[in-house]
């Protein structure tokens, strides 16, 4: 039984319906068994169509041509590589043809206007080819669930632009429409039609961040290598961290995961622990207190009173050495007693505890 047809909507970013077929577009059908789909059509070497900046699928002409021979105007709008569905394994597969009577996922860059033409371009004046720069080190996560597996790449370059990068970074296509994959996994960046990549290459900096999403349908385990000496890898995961060196493999249940890989180089870490001027300061209703750990350790934070009984406590566990300054890291305090009511303005203490080392400043609270 064939099921209904659905196209992408580039404009829209989602699936929609179809109720013709056009040339030049890529559907999805669902089918229950093994079903022929008988098409007649009129055979085409050739083809010309408008698309827009993100993913866009694509149907093909009555011959097979590479994915090189594609082209685009403007001419860099076109990204190298195209991707097609493999129905028996149930997951992407990059494709280095472009063959009869099948769909394509193709990402461009920007609005433009795909060629796919059997008979060459014009011969134009030739130039040498650009050599794209190799990132300045690049390592790989592992994803195994049962019998399928995914590898992540991810690294640095000092080139490297946030967000989406052409030059280095390799999208994954939309979810599929209608399939039972089993494992989905996938950088996650802040771009509306490039959000998810299976290569994500970053600006090198002393401490970066990237986060992660994994939709697992049985038990797994991520596994990884060739992390740079340099760096100090550290895992978070469902609440927890792990330091990713000497370890190498994390074990993970089914479902939904969103994890985040942190780097710190080791020369930027601090040598001594301190801690440091809550900001705002005076505050109303609510400020942070920063820190820095010079090595792994439980951290406390306690406030007391000017008459020193205590206010509040913050039992934070073990946290790794490093910076705790920005808001994301920083502890939080909300200007309430440990038993929720809010403190009254005046001068406050706190005191930072961690193994060998305890620090106290003061506060002021305005109301």
């Amino acid at each position: 039984v064939l099921l209904p047809a659905y196209t992408w909507n580039p404009t829209s970013r989602r699936y929609e319906p179809a109720d013709t077929l056009e040339f030049g577009t890529g559907y999805w059908f669902a089918v229950t068994g093994d079903t022929q789909l008988p098409i007649q059509y009129e055979p085409r070497s050739s083809l010309t169509r408008e698309v827009k900046r993100g993913w866009n699928m694509v149907g093909s002409v009555s011959v097979s041509l590479p994915v090189s021979s594609l082209s685009s105007d403007p001419e860099r709008a076109i990204l190298p590589f195209a991707y097609r569905w493999d129905a028996e394994d149930q997951r992407y597969r990059r494709a280095t043809t472009i063959d009869p009577g099948v769909g394509y996922w193709i990402p461009f860059i920007a609005d433009a206007t795909l060629y796919m033409n059997i008979i060459p371009a014009p011969a134009t004046q030739p130039q040498a080819a650009t050599k794209l720069p190799v990132p300045t080190w690049e390592s790989v996560l592992e994803i195994q669930t049962g019998e399928e597996q995914r590898e992540l790449a991810f690294g640095m370059h000092p080139m490297a632009s946030a967000g989406f990068d052409a030059r280095w970074d390799r999208p994954i296509p939309p979810v599929p429409m209608r399939t039972d994959e089993t494992l989905k996994a996938g950088w996650m960046i802040d771009d509306p039609d490039f959000s998810l990549l299976d290569r994500n290459i970053v600006e090198s900096s002393t401490r970066v961040s990237m986060q992660l999403l994994l939709v697992l349908h049985e038990p797994g385990e991520l596994r990884w290598k060739d992390l740079p000496d340099m760096y100090r890898g550290v895992l978070w995961h469902d609440g927890q961290s792990m330091q990713m060196q000497p370890d190498r493999t994390l074990s993970l249940l089914a479902g939904e995961h969103r994890l985040k890989l942190v780097l710190d180089a080791f020369e930027s870490l601090p040598e001594q622990t301190q801690l440091l001027a809550n900001y705002p300061n005076p505050f109303n209703p609510e400020t942070w207190i920063p820190y820095r750990l010079a090595e792994d350790g439980d951290v406390a934070l306690t406030i007391y009173d000017m008459a020193g009984y205590k206010i509040r406590r913050f039992h934070l566990r073990r946290q790794l050495a490093g910076e705790y300054q920005d808001k994301t890291r920083a502890i939080h305090w909300d200007g309430r007693s440990q038993s929720g009511e809010m403190v009254s303005s005046g001068v406050y203490f706190y005191s930072l505890q961690t193994v060998g080392f305890s620090q106290t400043r003061k506060l002021t609270v305005l109301r």
